[in-house]
């Protein structure tokens, strides 16, 4: 399990993995999960190439989720095995929300590997963003690649693991401040910034140097705001089964459409400051389309490239 995969992707995703087990009634189903290794695992099943920096127990759990990601096209680089048991979190199939069982370490205390080390891009965010001791170096770690990548963050936070609310904010600040892209929900910014619209907090964050603010607002669509231009799409009309991975498709989907569009890499990001608006209508599209197939089906189970039936 511990063995690296020779990896060249130009994505690179920084964060937990989890067992989310999603309960219904008496039913319960157990699903490979946690934030980043939602958006990984949505990235490889699009047909982009990433990379997943993670942490795995050494029970079973951390077995089926090193085999559930590298089975969907995920290389995975784990960069420290934790203690024996995997977190885990119940999952409310309803809301999406999360309560974590057992104890949730994240204790990453290494620079990327060198065969990963020249990603054209880094995504993070969650856990693996504000719980220390990994927290410090995931932050030095997006400092130090501004340098020669993009930056994307979700902080898609969890207050149930949050002590110091204070200290989470201003952390999240800190990492909102040095990301190219900034995706978030909008319960998660009446968490961030309370009292915020998404329409103030996208300028407050373009102005400290963000590129492309996405908000997603539930059954409002999503707010895309760029530099020069700001649009609102629509979500899409589906049966739901449940939430849990829906903003984590959303994010993987607009990973994918900017990689595939020549908007990722730090040779892109003037590109990237100046996108228009008919991108960010079609980019959000493709990404209201991802979510919208997840939500129909149980658990984080983000769609393959053709289930998606639209161009990437």
């Amino acid at each position: 399990m511990t063995e690296l995969t020779p990896a060249s992707e130009p994505i690179v995703v920084i964060g937990e993995s989890v067992m989310d087990l999603v309960v219904s009634g008496d039913q319960s189903a157990a699903h490979p999960g946690g934030s980043p290794a939602n958006v990984a695992l949505g990235l490889g099943r699009l047909r982009v190439p990433v990379c997943f920096l993670t942490e795995l127990g050494t029970d079973d759990y951390g077995r089926q989720i090193c085999d559930h990601l590298r089975g969907n096209g995920v290389h995975l680089s784990v960069a420290e095995i934790g203690t024996t048991a995997s977190a885990a979190a119940v999952i409310d199939p309803v809301t999406g929300s999360a309560h974590y069982d057992f104890k949730v370490t994240w204790s990453l205390t290494s620079g990327l590997p060198a065969d990963i080390s020249e990603a054209a891009h880094l995504h993070t965010g969650s856990i693996a963003s504000v719980m220390e001791p990994g927290a410090r170096v995931v932050a030095d770690l997006l400092s130090t690649s501004r340098k020669t990548a993009t930056i994307s963050y979700d902080p898609n936070v969890r207050p149930s693991l949050i002590v110091d609310g204070d200290a989470v904010r201003r952390r999240i600040a800190k990492l909102i401040a040095l990301a190219d892209i900034v995706k978030c929900s909008d319960e998660d910014l009446e968490y961030i910034a309370p009292g915020l619209s998404a329409e103030q907090a996208a300028q407050c964050w373009l102005d400290d140097g963000a590129a492309l603010v996405v908000i997603t607002m539930g059954g409002s669509g999503a707010l895309l705001a760029g530099r020069a231009e700001t649009v609102t799409v629509p979500v899409r009309e589906v049966a739901v089964s449940d939430t849990v991975g829906a903003g984590d498709s959303f994010m993987s989907a607009l990973l994918a459409w900017l990689f595939k569009h020549d908007y990722l890499g730090i040779a892109n990001r003037v590109r990237l400051a100046s996108i228009t608006g008919a991108d960010l209508c079609a980019l959000g599209d493709f990404c209201t389309r991802v979510a919208a197939v997840t939500v129909s089906r149980s658990g984080a189970n983000p769609p393959y490239l053709d289930e998606v039936r639209a161009p990437l």
